[in-house]
């Protein structure tokens, strides 16, 4: 089950058969659900040879500005989000969402912000925190950004910027 760097989450009453896991397997269920157990048999065989490459990875970084005088910003929160079902934009609620991708992120006193360790594909970055002083733009959602096998050493550089204007800490606030 899984890649080598992989996680598998199993939700359902429970597995029947032999397998042989490569990434790490949490089991849970639903209350109403009880008696699982995994067991532990011994294996008589050869196994098979997980010492392959890891799966390619790339990041996606984001330097973050004042938009007048492009001073860094630090305290920009940030998540990112894998485009996952195929619809254009992200959907990050409902039946079908693109997949969020490892915890926020908030730029550091460089202005910098980095989702690393992203499979390849294709990212949204939302903005959901602003430092103080500065708006939320009116579109807080960023990208499409490819993270590909030709970029994954380098990364992706994205550089953003805000607007000054009435603190939004705690309130809602507009680009008024």
């Amino acid at each position: 089950m899984g890649e080598q760097a992989s996680m598998t989450t199993v939700t359902i009453p429970g597995i029947n058969g032999r397998f042989f896991t490569t990434g790490s397997l949490t089991h849970t269920s639903l209350a109403e659900h009880g008696g699982q157990e995994f067991h532990a048999y011994p294996f008589v065989g050869d196994l098979p040879d997980c010492s392959g490459p890891n799966p390619v990875t790339g990041e996606v970084r984001v330097l973050k500005t004042d938009a007048e005088t492009g001073h860094v910003l630090r305290g920009a929160g940030f998540d990112a989000w894998r485009e996952t079902n195929g619809i254009a934009g992200p959907q990050t609620i409902g039946i079908n969402p693109d997949t969020r991708v490892g915890p926020a992120c908030a730029t550091d006193p460089a202005g910098l912000c980095t989702f690393d360790g992203l499979r390849l594909g294709e990212y949204y970055l939302r903005e959901t925190a602003v430092p103080e002083g500065y708006v939320l733009p009116t579109n807080p959602v960023f990208g499409l950004y490819a993270v590909t096998e030709e970029n994954s050493a380098t990364g992706v550089a994205v550089e953003l910027s805000n607007q000054r204007g009435k603190p939004c800490k705690g309130e809602t606030c507009t680009n008024a």
